[in-house]
């Protein structure tokens, strides 16, 4: 046996392997019955059907836990990202939402989204028992506590540059119903945002 003949049943040993390995994916991620395209021969690979279905839940996962998050630059415009959708309880409002149980209208701003950003700060340091949590361009994360039981409102702001409006989302972290508190909230925060130059 001369060295090409050995090099081509390695290469067709591998083939084999890589064969099996697509045939498995056809099997257990899209499902084709354990009757076609040799489906029966990953029954010899227990470990690695887990590895790979391990594999394809954190790539839907983290798929859809970024898929909106974050700022994206283009052209040099910063475009806005997507704030989460409100539950069905009355304890949300969002200028994102669109049924009108949780709608509210965005903020307009003039000037920089820097000017903008550094105002919002400002009127938020200045409430009571607020505490920003997450800051970066073009973006705000504040939590505001009730007096007595000390529960957690997250508010969400978001600078859309490209047509110099500030979108929000403010929900209770808990509970059901919050007595109109968060809408009464941002309803302050718009007019104090108005107000302040």
């Amino acid at each position: 046996m001369n060295y090409r003949s050995v090099q081509d049943r390695d290469v067709s040993k591998h083939s084999s392997k890589y064969r099996e390995l697509y045939n498995y994916f056809k099997c257990t991620v899209m499902q084709m019955p354990r009757t076609t395209h040799q489906c029966a021969t990953i029954r010899r690979y227990p470990v690695l059907r887990l590895c790979i279905a391990v594999f394809v839940m954190i790539a839907l996962y983290t798929g859809i836990v970024f898929s909106g998050e974050g700022m994206e630059r283009r052209e040099g415009v910063q475009t806005m990202k997507t704030l989460r959708p409100c539950p069905s309880s009355p304890n949300c409002v969002s200028s994102q939402a669109s049924d009108p149980q949780h709608r509210m209208e965005p903020i307009p701003y003039t000037g920089s989204r820097e000017e903008g950003q550094a105002k919002l700060r400002t009127i938020l340091q200045a409430m009571p028992r607020s505490e920003i949590i997450k800051e970066e361009p073009g973006y705000i994360e504040v939590y505001f506590r009730s007096r007595i039981f000390g529960f957690v409102d997250e508010v969400e702001f978001v600078f859309d540059e490209g047509n110099n409006l500030l979108h929000f989302r403010s929900g209770a972290r808990t509970g059901y119903y919050d007595f109109g508190v968060n809408r009464s909230r941002m309803q302050s925060i718009t007019e104090a945002f108005k107000e302040v130059r």
